[in-house]
């Protein structure tokens, strides 16, 4: 299934030493954040919508507009993310 994404989005990684199962959250994530439309066809096909949506869910850390689109995609509020709810608990140190 990796050798179906596109070759930048996993730079980082060793694709030999990759496991698609034991490291979906990671690809899903990484896939949402990063991927463009096909390659988010091509992980939604691969895990179905319902892992990808648990796997956003609970994600720690989405950027604001993957976290609106997602949100939208999935008819979920921004309230239901796992990372919505840490940024919420989480203050600056210096308030200006």
């Amino acid at each position: 299934m990796l050798d179906k994404l596109s070759k930048n989005l996993f730079w980082d990684v060793d694709c030999q030493d990759f496991d698609p199962i034991k490291h979906q959250h990671f690809i899903i994530k990484r896939v949402a954040m990063r991927g463009d439309v096909c390659d988010w066809k091509t992980v939604e096909a691969h895990y179905g919508k319902d892992s990808c949506k648990q796997a956003l869910l609970n994600a720690r850390y989405l950027d604001k507009l993957t976290l609106n689109f997602f949100s939208l995609y999935f008819n979920q509020p921004q309230q239901n993310f796992r990372c919505y709810k840490q940024k919420q608990l989480t203050t600056n140190a210096w308030e200006y």
